[in-house]
C-alpha cells in the first residue's frame, strides 16, 4: 500500500475469510446462543456421549480424571479410540467394518498426545496407522489394492519358510542361481543392485510386491496452503 508496497486489501480479505470461516466452525460445532439452533455438539437429541476409560499414573494410581491430558500412556488414550470405534460400531448395526475409511477428528488442543511415546518407543500416531491403517494416514487408500499387497507380502514369506517337499524354499536366503540332483547341490544368489529389493526378490511373490509397490517408494508431493502474493519493491 502506497509507497511501503504492503498488500494491505489482500490482507484485509484474508483476515476477512479467517474470521468468516471461523464462525462458520463455531456454529456449526455450538448453533447460535439464545436460539433453538443447536450444532453438532450440543444439539439434545443427540445420544449420550462416550465416558473415557479410567487413566493410571506411572505409578499406577488412578489419574487426576480420564482426559486425554491427564496421561502421557498412548496405550491409555488408544482405548479410548478403539472404545469410539466398538460403539460406532454396534450403533451401525454392523455395517462399518475394519476396512472402512476412517477419519479421526480431535480437538486442536489435545493434538499434541498423538505424539505421546511408551517406554517401548511406540507412539499414539504409530498405533494408529498399524491398527486402524484405513484412516488418511495410509499411503493406501484403495482397500481391495491394500489387500492384494498385503496378500502378495504373506506370500513371499510363506514360501521363504516353507519346506521344500511343500513347495518352499526352506529357509534358503537369495534366489537359486544353481542346483544339481547328485549329491543335491544349491547355490543362491543375493546380489541386486538394491539391498532392500533383493530381499524380495527371492520369490516371485515378492518381486511382484515390490514392482507393485514402486509408487510409494518415491517422494509424493504434499501440496501446502494458498500462497498469500507479495508485492516487492
Amino acid at each position: 500500500m502506497g509507497a511501503a508496497k504492503i498488500d494491505w486489501v489482500n490482507q484485509k480479505n484474508l483476515a476477512s475469510a479467517s474470521v468468516l470461516n471461523r464462525n462458520q466452525n463455531q456454529i456449526n460445532l455450538f448453533g447460535v446462543a439464545g436460539l433453538e439452533l443447536y450444532g453438532a455438539l450440543n444439539d439434545p437429541n443427540l445420544p449420550t456421549a462416550i465416558a473415557p476409560t479410567p487413566k493410571y499414573a506411572a505409578s499406577g494410581t488412578a489419574a487426576a480424571g480420564n482426559t486425554w491430558a491427564d496421561t502421557t500412556d498412548p496405550v491409555q488414550v488408544y482405548a479410548d479410540i478403539l472404545k469410539a470405534f466398538g460403539t460406532l460400531s454396534a450403533q451401525m448395526g454392523g455395517n462399518l467394518t475394519l476396512e472402512s475409511p476412517l477419519t479421526l477428528v480431535i480437538p486442536t488442543e489435545r493434538q499434541q498426545c498423538l505424539l505421546y511415546t511408551n517406554q517401548y518407543q511406540v507412539a499414539l500416531s504409530d498405533l494408529l496407522k498399524k491398527n486402524l491403517p484405513n484412516t488418511p494416514t495410509s499411503p493406501v487408500r484403495d482397500v481391495g489394492r491394500r489387500t492384494l499387497l498385503l496378500e502378495l507380502l504373506v506370500a513371499h514369506i510363506a514360501t521363504l519358510f516353507l519346506p521344500q517337499e511343500q513347495g518352499g524354499q526352506g529357509g534358503l536366503v537369495g534366489r537359486v542361481a544353481s542346483a544339481s540332483r547328485g549329491s543335491v547341490s544349491v547355490t543362491t544368489d543375493y546380489a541386486h543392485p538394491s539391498e532392500r529389493a533383493a530381499w524380495f526378490a527371492q520369490t516371485p511373490y515378492g518381486a511382484a510386491f515390490w514392482a507393485a509397490t514402486r509408487g510409494l517408494r518415491q517422494a509424493r508431493y504434499i501440496p501446502g496452503g494458498p500462497q498469500t502474493p507479495r508485492i516487492w519493491p
